[in-house]
């Protein structure tokens, strides 16, 4: 892996943008996100596992985020199912792999 240095500018860019992107539907952002806790929360009461099972669907979940600023900036709608788009949408290789990293 090659660390690619940038300006702080772009990282000011980076801010920018999101919170145009926010600023575009803020409703959507608000869904999605409030979606995610709920559904965290209820996987967290899960009795034994529960405390570990929302670290293990972190960077799915977060592929699913992507996916929902994806969507946004197509302009096609945003619905809270965006969230498990990183384990459905790229097959189950890749869901694994998500799976171990989020165990890792």
């Amino acid at each position: 892996m090659r660390l690619i240095e940038v300006p702080a500018k772009t990282g000011y860019v980076w801010f920018r943008q999101g919170i145009w992107l926010f600023r575009r539907n803020p409703f959507a952002f608000l869904m999605v996100f409030f979606a995610y806790l709920f559904v965290m929360t209820l996987i967290s009461r899960v009795p034994l596992v529960g405390p570990v099972l929302p670290l293990l669907f972190i960077p799915g979940v977060a592929v699913g985020f992507m996916a929902a600023c994806r969507n946004m900036i197509a302009g096609k709608p945003v619905w809270p199912t965006v969230l498990v788009d990183g384990f459905r949408s790229y097959g189950g290789v890749v869901a694994r792999r998500l799976l171990v990293l989020g165990a890792l």
